[in-house]
């Protein structure tokens, strides 16, 4: 399948989640036995599974086929509502979790599932972590130095003096260095 079918999946999502509220999971797995089609898997609190009145369900089932053709739709032979207390979602979870939250995986198991490929769309896992690295710190501090000399190429030796009093730049970027340097990377001070 190509990037542009997944893509179509992101749409679904944030059609769905306009109407039902945040999603906690929406992925798309290929597993083992079921050659090229696709489950649609979705936990959400909006979408809860109604057991036999099927309404969410159908509710889901009709959000895709609004974005989808006919031929794409042949490739999603099911859509799990999935609870979040459900111990796939716990172990899928997990292993997000433990594997660097990826978009895209495959070639694993989770709770007895044989999953060929994955696509998360949205993932249960909290990403509010971002970790940045020493090369992007050391980039922007080179792109905070080209700014001030730019800046200071417009002006004349008063005019910047004046701005760097003003505003306490001269000040601030040392004390910006040093909490940068003071930090586990993950922009919170140590």
């Amino acid at each position: 399948m190509n990037n542009q079918f997944f893509e179509k999946f992101v749409t679904i999502e944030r059609n769905i989640a306009k109407e039902k509220g945040t999603t906690k999971l929406f992925a798309l797995l290929q597993l083992e036995e079921a050659g090229a089609s696709w489950d649609v898997v979705i936990s959400s609190e909006g979408l809860p599974d109604d057991g036999k009145n099927w309404k969410n369900l159908r509710f889901v089932i009709n959000k895709i086929n609004q974005v989808l053709d006919k031929q794409e739709t042949i490739r999603i032979p099911r859509v799990v509502l999935l609870d979040p207390s459900q111990p796939f979602f716990k172990e899928l979870e997990r292993f997000l979790s433990q594997n660097g939250n990826p978009k895209e995986f495959g070639h694993c198991e989770i709770d007895g599932m044989k999953i060929k490929h994955a696509h998360i769309i949205v993932s249960p896992v909290d990403d509010s972590k971002t970790f940045v690295t020493k090369a992007a710190v050391d980039e922007l501090q080179q792109r905070l130095l080209v700014i001030e000399q730019a800046v200071k190429q417009m002006m004349s030796p008063p005019q910047f003096q004046h701005l760097m009093e003003k505003s306490r730049l001269q000040n601030s970027l040392p004390r910006y260095h040093l909490w940068i340097s003071k930090t586990n990377f993950t922009g919170q001070q140590i």
